[in-house]
């Protein structure tokens, strides 16, 4: 049996090697001084990054996650692992990122995938 993960009900497999996810890196909001000097912070939600990484798709395995990225990146889908977590997301701007192919020791392309995507 293949462990798969689904992007708004499509199936993608293999799995990504990495299965985390980042907290927000910068602070998204406004601080400033009251006239008692008190500090008062005003925050923004603050959003999590799922970064996927692939290191060697085949060219049909690369083809057929892009077909799911065109579909359902460009708007709110669920994100949902085999472990059973899962996220509301949108993909980034600039979020498909494809490195340079590499022969494997059979004579096969393979390709370096990294995709991120964004809780909604």
């Amino acid at each position: 049996m293949t462990l798969s993960m689904t992007w708004g009900g499509s199936s993608i497999s293999p799995l990504p090697d990495n299965e985390g996810i980042e907290a927000p890196g910068d602070f998204g909001g406004s601080a400033s001084r009251m006239a008692d000097y008190s500090l008062r912070v005003d925050v923004v939600g603050e959003k999590r990054k799922i970064p996927m990484e692939w290191t060697g798709l085949t060219k049909a395995e690369l083809d057929a996650i892009r077909v799911i990225y065109d579909a359902k990146a460009s708007a709110p889908n669920t994100l949902a692992y085999p472990d059973g977590r899962s996220w509301s997301v949108i993909a980034i701007h600039h979020g498909w990122g494809e490195g340079r192919p590499w022969e494997d020791d059979h004579g096969i392309f393979r390709y370096p995938l990294k995709l991120v995507a964004e809780e909604v």
